[in-house]
């Protein structure tokens, strides 16, 4: 286990080196959430499932295992029916993966995934490199084409080393081009259902209460909230 000293009594750990990310649920949960950063962990932890689940797993688990501290990650995918479900597991990494991925994926070739996998890793692209390959692969698309789901997976970790999941959905579509300077990731391009705005139109307090990871913190809390009171 690392020398660094230990949170605090009652703080938890968020698994991530995202600012962006850690903002969010700072804002939204009611109990003491720090970064990796507070545990002096500087290194990538590997993400090598197939699903979203597996993915916040094993990020969780990793920290459990080296730390020791209560513990939580999150794993988010973009899906889009129109291109075979993708990014799907691999939205943070999207720009970099085959030009075929889309074609095998609506084929139904899950190997694509495995063979993704086996490749040496590539750098990570930038949240336009992303947006930019989303566009161009959904170019020509209209209506119902450029519908879309957001989906985060958390997996929460505490002293008895036991993992708990809770998730977050939000349909909406893929706009035509970047709109808003706000969040990060794939927020300029997606528009949820019922809004007339991308997520980086929308204020912070409006995306957290409405977006996938929005919704699987809630679901997050509300757990933490019910053994609270016991």
């Amino acid at each position: 286990m690392a020398s660094q000293e230990k949170p605090r009594a009652g703080h938890y750990i968020f698994a991530t080196h995202n600012a962006h990310k850690l903002k969010e649920v700072q804002a939204s949960l009611r109990f003491p959430v720090q970064g990796l950063a507070a545990l002096g962990c500087m290194e990538d932890i590997p993400e090598t499932g197939f699903t979203l689940r597996e993915n916040a797993f094993q990020k969780a688990m990793y920290v459990y295992e080296r730390y020791g501290v209560p513990c939580f990650a999150d794993d988010t995918g973009l899906e889009v029916p129109a291109l075979g479900d993708a990014p799907g597991v691999y939205t943070a990494r999207y720009a970099t993966l085959p030009d075929d991925f889309e074609a095998r994926m609506m084929a139904g070739d899950r190997r694509v995934l495995a063979d993704i996998q086996a490749a040496p890793p590539a750098p990570h692209p930038t949240f336009a490199q992303n947006m930019d390959r989303l566009l161009h692969k959904m170019r020509g698309l209209e209506g119902p084409q450029r519908r879309a789901a957001f989906i985060t997976v958390i997996c929460l970790i505490e002293a008895d080393g036991q993992p708990l999941y809770f998730e977050g959905r939000v349909e909406g579509d893929i706009l035509n081009a970047p709109a808003g300077a706000e969040g990060f990731g794939y927020d300029p391009v997606f528009r949820p259902e019922g809004y007339d705005r991308s997520f980086a139109e929308l204020d912070l307090e409006t995306k957290n209460r409405i977006s996938h990871r929005g919704r699987a913190v809630a679901a997050l809390q509300q757990y933490l909230d019910r053994i609270s009171a016991r």
